[in-house]
């Protein structure tokens, strides 16, 4: 059985349905241009999301983001560039 909460306009249409799984977010970290990891705790059977958040001007398309891996008890990040340079990010992180 869902449990949540479901509003209706006055026709009967559904305006909020809350008995699906909403986003929590758990933290952030600033990469400080540098390859790098954190230990996080995540909960299990969860769905695990990241943004990264540039923190100074791409200069168009010469600044590079780091790729990112999240699992429930890690967040590492890492930078590959061929070109351009390394851009100091904040990864926000977590769950829904």
């Amino acid at each position: 059985m869902t449990v949540g909460l479901i509003t209706r306009d006055a026709n009967g249409n559904i305006t909020a349905n809350m008995t699906t799984k909403l986003s929590q977010a758990e933290g952030s970290v600033i990469t400080n241009r540098q390859n790098g990891s954190i230990g996080i705790s995540l909960p299990a059977g969860r769905e695990y999301f990241y943004v990264i958040s540039p923190l100074e001007d791409s200069q168009r398309t010469a600044g590079k983001k780091p790729g990112v891996t999240i699992t429930q008890n890690r967040l590492e990040w890492a930078y590959a560039i061929p070109s351009g340079f390394v851009m100091n990010c904040e990864i926000f992180y977590g769950y829904y």
